[in-house]
């Protein structure tokens, strides 16, 4: 009983003495971060022919959200999708400045997200969860992805349907 009340002691001390320097430091990370991602270029690839799928293509950018908020803007995202019961949705993405671009798939289900996320070249792929959808009103579209591996990312842009 003495050595768990010593472990709760130790521990709650961590946690008070850490808190206060987590929440000092963030903020500054934060703000560099946005800093040096606002000053790139912001370009996106040229698109080639859709697949016989596809009933519509979107553009958009990436990043990283955090408890859901959409805070650091990292890149593009530009790919295609099939609206219907089960959706589909694949693309490519990468980070401004950078040439080497990523893939992502997945089924979009109602307003659920079941993808994949990687890269061919590497061989690196992880799965991915996520909520949000296709608004029809406004021609935009919103994802808040959650990777097994990792920190939860956004994506979010514009789309448009095929004639």
């Amino acid at each position: 009983m003495k050595k768990q009340m010593i472990i709760l002691v130790v521990c709650v001390s961590v946690f008070f003495v850490c808190m206060p320097t987590t929440t000092a430091v963030f903020p500054q990370i934060v703000n560099n971060l946005k800093t040096r991602v606002s000053t790139v270029d912001k370009t996106t690839l040229i698109t080639d022919s859709p697949p016989d799928w596809a009933t519509g293509n979107f553009s958009g950018t990436w990043g990283i959200s955090i408890l859901g908020i959409p805070t650091i803007e990292l890149g593009w995202i530009e790919g295609y999708f099939q609206v219907g019961i089960v959706g589909r949705v694949e693309g490519v993405f990468a980070e401004y400045d950078k040439s080497e671009t990523a893939q992502i798939g997945a089924l979009v289900i109602g307003y659920f997200f079941l993808g994949a996320v990687g890269n061919k070249t590497t061989g690196n792929w992880t799965y991915c969860v996520g909520l949000g959808g296709f608004d029809e009103t406004s021609s935009e579209f919103y994802f808040n992805l959650h990777l097994f591996l990792g920190p939860g990312f956004y994506m979010g842009g514009t789309f448009s349907e095929f004639n």
